[in-house]
């Protein structure tokens, strides 16, 4: 398995487009049509109807979020996904093949 960062898929295209259909290889892939576009989320909460920006109320909720998830009962889960993460990032294409063999 082979996981790649987000911002280097057009190497990654560019290198099966060689391989596999050299005509498209001069052909723009992506475009990120809504880089202008900001999303604003909101919560309106049961008690008293206050509404709230979604990000402010996650920055208050989120080691309660973690409990009632229980996003915490493997953590060998997560830990091996952080260990992937810092894989990727230190590695300067910031691609991995994975399981890595120290």
């Amino acid at each position: 398995m082979i996981f790649i960062h987000y911002k280097q898929v057009g190497k990654l295209q560019k290198l099966l487009a060689k391989h596999h259909c050299p005509e498209l290889i001069q052909t723009p892939s992506n475009e990120n049509v809504g880089k202008e576009k900001s999303i604003k989320a909101y919560l309106r909460l049961q008690r008293g109807g206050d509404v709230v920006f979604l990000e402010e109320w996650f920055e208050v909720k989120k080691h309660m979020l973690e409990y009632s998830l229980k996003l915490k009962n493997q953590v060998t889960c997560q830990a091996k996904t952080r260990q992937m993460e810092d894989t990727l990032f230190s590695c300067p294409d910031e691609v991995i093949k994975f399981p890595v063999k120290n």
